[in-house]
């Protein structure tokens, strides 16, 4: 069940991501575009910067919302194997 949800919200995430470089690349270009692939911080970080100038505020709060997932289930998932191996 968790190995499910962790995918859900990875894939999630990976969508939101591709919707902000696409706005990325738009707006400053190929240099900024590649390091927002290399650096998904930076992609993370300009979209909010850039929410209200690029209307962007569901985006940006599913893609916080499905990082926070992740992390949550990978967390657990992690404490269920150790439990499991104990």
């Amino acid at each position: 069940m968790l190995i499910a949800a962790y995918s859900l919200c990875a894939i999630a995430s990976f969508i939101c991501a591709v919707i902000t470089l696409i706005k990325l690349f738009k707006e400053k270009g190929l240099l900024h575009g590649l390091l927002g692939i290399v650096c998904w911080l930076y992609a993370f970080i300009w979209g909010w910067i850039n929410v209200k100038k690029h209307n962007s505020m569901g985006v940006m709060l599913g893609w916080t919302a499905a990082v926070a997932g992740t992390t949550i289930c990978g967390i657990l998932y992690a404490a269920q194997m150790a439990k499991q191996t104990a």
